[in-house]
């Protein structure tokens, strides 16, 4: 296909804009990107919380035709409800996918496995070709948080993805490492194609707004599992340099454990800081020497941390917590974009703290470099183009 005006493209989430979701925003711009490519493009997603005229305000001037699905938000819902609520999701999208008459239909992984499980089969009965957008790779990466704790389950669900993967008309995952697993499974990897997201929220480096007074390392995002945080919080509180300053800003569920860790270690270098909008926390990051990324063994295989990307666009070297020889840790170390160890030693985890602390004054000189050379990867026109391709393409 290259861009013929009787192609219908068909895009399909959960969440779409104006919802305030980083994917559902990289669904509006990847849909504007494609849209003149194509003789029409739908988008089927939920109703946003707030706002539906903005959506269909877009949609009219984007010539998008827009299909609703009309449900109560299940945030802080019992699972059995969320679980009804994706029950509900997937008879829509069935009844979408039997009413459509689209020749390409992208799908995402949220719900996991079985959304794309649902576009699978109706291909075969309606004959579009699909794209299946792999943000994370399931249900590796809930067995391997402990959602999915049985190997029977895990089996059956693998075999059902491992089909999605092969039948997909183009898969789009983000790193060389989700690739491998796929491969992994023992699919062909011949139709996956590796995009990584693009930086949300970036600002020019002013390099006179970094606390000089101290030097700080700052982790944003929400203090939750997957990213080894008690492992990490507790070999930052073995760091004896003068005048260092940790601080996680976010909430989560593990905030209070990691909060123990540090008042049993009797020490106040680190600090936790409320949730802020994003807006707030990229000014935290013109503010602060280092970006903490952080990620437990083997989450690299099934998920890639956007958190570093966003970093990188705001000038903010990185302190990572990565598996050894991973596309990221690689990424870090050969292009001198911080210091990234394997997160299986808090004492290498303390020796990269130094080293990062001994040349602070190298990295602050590189704040515009780093953010240039960020741009020159993840930013939105460059992984926009990639869609396109990867989309409008044969």
């Amino acid at each position: 296909m290259t861009g013929k005006q009787d192609e219908h493209l068909l895009v399909i989430h959960r969440y779409f804009w104006p919802e305030n979701l980083p994917y559902a925003i990289m669904l509006k711009d990847i849909v504007e990107r494609v849209r003149s490519h194509f003789g029409q493009v739908t988008v089927a997603s939920g109703d946003p919380a707030e706002n539906i005229a903005l959506r269909e305000q877009w949609a009219a001037e984007n010539n998008v035709e827009l299909i609703r699905y009309q449900a109560q938000s299940v945030r802080k819902r019992s699972k059995i409800v969320k679980a009804l609520q994706m029950l509900s999701y997937l008879f829509w999208l069935l009844r979408v996918l039997l009413k459509t008459k689209a020749t390409v239909v992208m799908v995402a992984t949220t719900p996991p496995i079985f959304a794309a499980q649902i576009v699978r089969w109706l291909s075969h009965i309606k004959g579009y070709r699909y794209i299946y957008h792999c943000q994370d790779i399931h249900p590796e990466s809930m067995h391997h948080s402990g959602a999915i704790r049985s190997n029977i389950l895990l089996k059956l669900l693998a075999k059902i993805d491992k089909k999605n993967v092969a039948k997909a008309w183009k898969v789009i995952t983000l790193s060389k490492d989700m690739q491998a697993t796929f491969a992994a499974r023992g699919n062909n990897t011949n139709n996956v194609v590796i995009i990584n997201n693009f930086i949300f929220n970036s600002r020019p480096v002013v390099p006179e707004a970094i606390e000089a007074t101290s030097i700080r390392f700052l982790f944003a995002g929400s203090l939750s599992y997957f990213q080894n945080l008690e492992f990490l919080v507790q070999a930052l509180t073995q760091v004896k340099i003068a005048d260092v300053e940790f601080t996680f800003l976010g909430d989560g569920p593990l905030r209070k454990k990691l909060e123990d860790i540090v008042s049993q270690a009797g020490v106040d270098f680190i600090k936790f800081k409320d949730f802020v909008p994003v807006d707030e926390a990229v000014v935290e990051m013109h503010k602060s020497d280092f970006g903490i990324v952080s990620l437990a063994e083997k989450v690299t295989a099934y998920a890639y941390p956007s958190k570093s990307m966003m970093y990188l666009g705001n000038g903010l070297p990185i302190l990572g917590l990565v598996d050894s020889d991973t596309e990221l840790m690689c990424f870090i170390n050969e292009n001198q974009l911080g210091v990234a160890v394997a997160p299986n030693s808090e004492q290498a985890v303390v020796n990269a703290v130094e080293n990062l602390v001994s040349r602070v004054k190298e990295f602050r000189s590189q704040r515009e470099h780093i953010q240039a050379l960020a741009n020159q990867y993840f930013h939105k026109d460059v992984i926009l183009e990639k869609f396109k391709k990867a989309i409008v393409n044969d």
